[in-house]
């Protein structure tokens, strides 16, 4: 579906020389309150500072506050190797679950240089379309990826979101495919509906020969629905 999944920004900070901190998991574990939660956070920069609702929960160097991965695998002449791998490319964080904002800040000497942040969602209301593009060749040919997103009231993603959603297209266009990320589904690409996979799934419209608008609605059990157009020009 090209949602970049968590190990994209793994590879990212390594990559990239631009600024940049990603962290993980979501923040979303009602009935594990206190339970200690993992979490993970992968940067190009030299520092990271974990906060929970406001208060610091320390800071970690990159390089040097090694994470172990534990490793248990056979190598190519049959020798075992079993234990940790302690990873300079990871930092992580044991935190006690509690509601609210997980959320990092990102250092270079003591320049914040990066930030990011986790809020605990509400229950699903809504539902939330966002096109790559919004105008696209009346060609029969050219498409519209569109991002659809389950979203509590404030319009925070609802990470453990898997409602059926379903499309109506009407207009110059059709429906291309579907889907959602989710490599363990067996759902066809090719359907006018499709289930959230972790509050999101993807919607790909087509365009016909003709120049005008494409209207499009999704919509869900429980959720408000949303409607947006596409235009189509020669």
């Amino acid at each position: 579906a090209g949602f970049p999944k968590d190990r994209f920004y793994l590879y990212q900070s390594q990559w990239t020389k631009e600024p940049m901190v990603h962290l993980l998991p979501h923040w979303n574990w009602e009935g594990r309150e206190e339970e200690r939660i993992p979490v993970f956070v992968y940067t190009n920069a030299e520092e990271v500072e974990l906060f929970l609702n406001g208060k610091s929960l320390g800071k970690k160097v990159k390089g040097i506050d090694k994470t172990p991965i534990p490793i248990n695998f056979i190598d190519w002449e049959g020798g075992r190797y079993k234990g940790d791998f302690l990873t300079p490319y990871r930092l992580k964080w044991e935190v006690p679950y509690e509601k609210g904002t997980l959320s990092v800040k990102a250092y270079k000497g003591n320049e914040i240089v990066a930030e990011a942040q986790r809020i605990t969602a509400g229950n699903p209301t809504k539902i939330r379309l966002i096109p790559d593009r919004s105008i696209i060749k009346a060609n029969n040919d050219d498409l519209s990826f569109i991002t659809v997103e389950v979203t509590d009231e404030q319009g925070n993603i609802c990470p453990n979101a898997s409602n059926n959603i379903h499309f109506e297209v009407n207009g110059e266009g059709v429906v291309a495919a579907v889907g959602n990320g989710n490599a363990a589904s067996t759902e066809s690409f090719q359907d006018s509906q499709r289930k959230a996979f972790q509050g999101k799934c993807l919607l790909v419209i087509k365009s016909t020969h003709n120049s005008g608008k494409i209207n499009i609605t999704a919509s869900a059990k429980g959720l408000a629905s949303e409607s947006i157009s596409i235009r189509t020009k020669h």
